[in-house]
């Protein structure tokens, strides 16, 4: 499958990007685990334009200023160009 934390591949996926596996990887933090939970959900794809890539990243549905949570229903899966056009469409919002 595509970008998988699985140390065959010679990668683990990190927040941002694949970075190379070492023989030292640390115990990973809740947010490495929290990114892991969400991109299994979405399949590894954004949820905007279902490609799989290496830069995906969490956001909130609902804004945290707008009242939203850290919860995982309220948190999706898009890749970097999707979410400067969702930063953007935010802020014209506002």
């Amino acid at each position: 499958m595509g970008y998988t934390a699985e140390r065959r591949t010679g990668f683990y996926l990190c927040r941002r990007a694949a970075i190379p596996a070492t023989s030292r990887q640390k115990a990973p933090r809740d947010g490495q685990r929290r990114f892991e939970r969400i991109a299994r959900k979405y399949g590894y794809k954004c949820i905007q334009c279902h490609i799989v890539c290496p830069f995906l990243t969490i956001v909130h549905i609902i804004p945290k200023v707008h009242g939203g949570t850290h919860d995982d229903s309220n948190l999706q899966l898009l890749c970097l160009s999707c979410h400067r056009i969702k930063n953007f469409r935010n802020m014209n919002k506002a």
